[in-house]
């Protein structure tokens, strides 16, 4: 029974050594999860302005139009301008969403789809 009591020793740090690297990975998932929603967070901001920007800039364009200062191609710019940036912006809340998801995942959170049609 001697010679067993190294083996278990040996399973014992291998168990150890598998369970501290589980949570070392764990902890990198967190961390990437956190700085990528930080990062999109940022982004969202910047192209929500970029929105209320452009939205503006219509508004200015088909006044300008109405009075006879500009042509419609500035009218059509304005509003191309306006679609690019709220296409961005639905695209970068989107990425935000699954940053949101992968955050919730790397913390153990989940969610169960058949969960919620049980009636209550």
């Amino acid at each position: 029974m001697a010679g067993s009591e190294p083996t278990t020793k040996a399973r014992y740090r291998q168990a150890v050594a598998a369970y501290t690297n589980q949570i070392l990975v764990a902890y990198g998932d967190v961390e990437d999860a956190l700085t990528d929603l930080h990062a999109l967070t940022d982004i969202v901001g910047s192209l929500r302005g970029a929105v209320g920007a452009s939205q503006d800039y219509l508004r200015f364009a088909q006044a300008q139009y109405k009075y006879g200062l500009v042509d419609y191609l500035i009218v059509i710019d304005a509003e191309r301008t306006l679609l690019a940036n709220e296409l961005s912006l639905a695209l970068s809340v989107n990425l935000q969403m699954g940053a949101s998801i992968q955050l919730i995942k790397a913390l153990g959170g989940g969610w169960n789809p058949s969960e919620d049609s049980r009636p209550r």
